[in-house]
């Protein structure tokens, strides 16, 4: 009985503690809204509001960008998190984007220094990139 009772105290007491270090569910939408609202800001104009290539901007460059809906996909259905951060902050250019001098999100992104709020902020982008994967 004293077993018992203990096991459950610590359940009691483990449980939230647990709990409390785990993401919780509005915790991840915050951020899948966070990296909506800067791929809105930074990439939409070409990429499309959805991702799916046909941003305003779009029918006006050379290539056609990417229907980034597909990354997976194309991708042996694995999301490319990695090379997506690369290429967002800089360190994997992409000719379209340019050097990473000039991407049409200027250094603001791509600045390669490891400035925690950046990373947060590139994160936010690719986490919302792997939200809207078909």
């Amino acid at each position: 009985m004293t077993q018992l009772r203990f096991g459950i105290a610590a359940a009691t007491f483990c449980i939230p503690f647990i709990l409390g270090l785990l993401p919780s569910f509005d915790a991840m939408a915050v951020e899948t809204d966070r990296g909506k609202a800067e791929f809105g800001s930074k990439c939409a104009s070409c990429h499309g509001r959805g991702g799916a290539g046909d941003g305003v901007v779009a029918p006006a460059l050379r290539t056609k960008p990417p229907d980034l809906r597909q990354l997976a996909r194309k991708n042996g259905s694995v999301f490319p998190e990695r090379f997506l951060v690369n290429v967002i902050d800089g360190r994997k250019s992409l000719r379209a984007h340019g050097n990473y001098e000039m991407p049409v999100w200027g250094r603001e992104l791509s600045n390669g220094n490891s400035d925690a709020s950046e990373s947060a902020r590139i994160k936010a982008i690719v986490d919302y990139l792997k939200s809207i994967q078909e």
